[in-house]
């Protein structure tokens, strides 16, 4: 049964011939670990953020780019994981002007700009200021107004990740991107003030926004994109970050937008969110159109076999292997008993996905991986008899 084959079942809640496997990344460090040389890769800022930034200055972002996809092959075939992740890229991206050591202002349109930083002993790269942090409201409107002039365009965009997976791995399950414009950086708290203040500022920014995640993702779904992740996480430790109602009318239409256009091609939208779902769980779950979700954190109070009690019949749940406590500081034994216990209660019926709580971060060493993807390896054949 090829890779491919294996996802689709677990999608539509059958059993396949094993639990399928995946990690959306894996960083830099577990990677050179596991293949045993440098492997530039992952989330990690040494790679997503310095090096990145350094090779767009040079020009060289195709070369970047086939560097990621031609390290991820390799680490699905040295692990056999079945989802290879082959997302769109800008090919003409600004160019980062370097502020300081670590540190580089990156220039939008029409003067916006934002300052990203990285720190190596965290190996962390976030957006750390921008002009919108300094002009609030204000700048945002500004933005939609230009965004509404433009329109949506894949004039720039490459596609070619995805193709080159496509023809290179054609055994694999591969996943391209689409999502709602809810962003992580640092004018965050701006976007969650005019929430509050302007809903219809909002709601022209999430519409001109999903115009162009469609394009893109109609642009993926054409090309053979066999899975598409969504992953703008808008829930914290405690919760949710904002009300249901919020909720509902900013973040739940696009979510069925996006699941509506993945089901038109026959493909699942799988969505990752971390944190607590909280008060929006039944919205989210089940009245978004999601097929299913990624990445389900036990350190935020999540319980995976409540949620496969609960909407086991309905959704498609992949993740909860302990990436914060376990596969950082738990012994052989501790990592092989989680990843039992998850299958055995998890995978039969199908409807079930291994993956780590989150991602096999730079704190995750190799070899602990190593030991989930044997316990995976062991435990996970259909029938499950552990």
């Amino acid at each position: 049964m090829t890779s491919k084959d294996r996802v689709r079942m677990a999608f539509n809640h059958h059993e396949p011939d094993r639990v399928p496997v995946f990690e959306i990344h894996i960083d830099s460090k577990p990677a050179s670990e596991i293949l045993g040389h440098y492997a530039p890769v992952g989330f990690g800022g040494a790679v997503r953020g310095k090096l990145q930034n350094e090779m767009i200055i040079a020009g060289r972002v195709d070369e970047f780019q086939r560097m990621d996809m031609e390290i991820r092959l390799e680490l699905c075939r040295k692990l056999d994981l079945d989802i290879i992740r082959a997302f769109p890229y800008p090919m003409n991206p600004p160019i980062p002007e370097v502020i300081s050591d670590n540190t580089w202002r990156i220039k939008g349109q029409h003067g916006h700009w934002s300052v990203h930083k990285f720190i190596p002993e965290a190996d962390s790269y976030a957006e750390v200021d921008s002009s919108v942090c300094h002009n609030g409201i204000d700048e945002l409107e500004q933005m939609v107004e230009e965004m509404e002039q433009r329109g949506p365009s894949l004039d720039g965009i490459s596609f070619r990740n995805l193709e080159w997976t496509k023809a290179t791995a054609p055994d694999l399950c591969v996943m391209g991107w689409a999502d709602v414009a809810f962003l992580h950086n640092s004018w965050m708290g701006v976007l969650l003030e005019a929430m509050a203040t302007r809903p219809e500022l909002i709601h022209q920014w999430m519409e001109i926004n999903l115009q162009q995640v469609l394009l893109q993702l109609e642009a993926q779904l054409q090309r053979g994109a066999d899975l598409i992740l969504g992953g703008q996480d808008f829930c914290d430790s405690q919760g949710p970050m904002f009300s249901p109602w919020h909720y509902e009318r900013f973040i739940q239409p696009g979510l069925r937008a996006i699941s509506e256009l993945c089901h038109r091609y026959g493909v699942p939208y799988l969505r990752h969110n971390d944190g607590n779902l909280g008060v929006v769980e039944r919205q989210f779950l089940l009245e978004s159109g999601i097929d299913g979700w990624h990445a389900i954190e036990p350190s935020a109070g999540m319980d995976i076999f409540y949620f496969k009690e609960k909407y086991g019949s309905k959704i498609t749940l992949a993740g909860n292997i302990d990436c914060a406590r376990t596969l950082v500081y738990g012994t052989p034994d501790d990592i092989r008993n989680e990843v039992r216990e998850k299958i055995r209660r998890c995978a039969p019926g199908g409807g079930y996905i291994v993956s780590s709580s989150n991602s096999i971060h730079s704190g995750v060493p190799g070899h602990n991986y190593l030991i989930m993807r044997e316990a995976v390896e062991k435990y996970g054949y259909y029938p499950i008899e552990v």
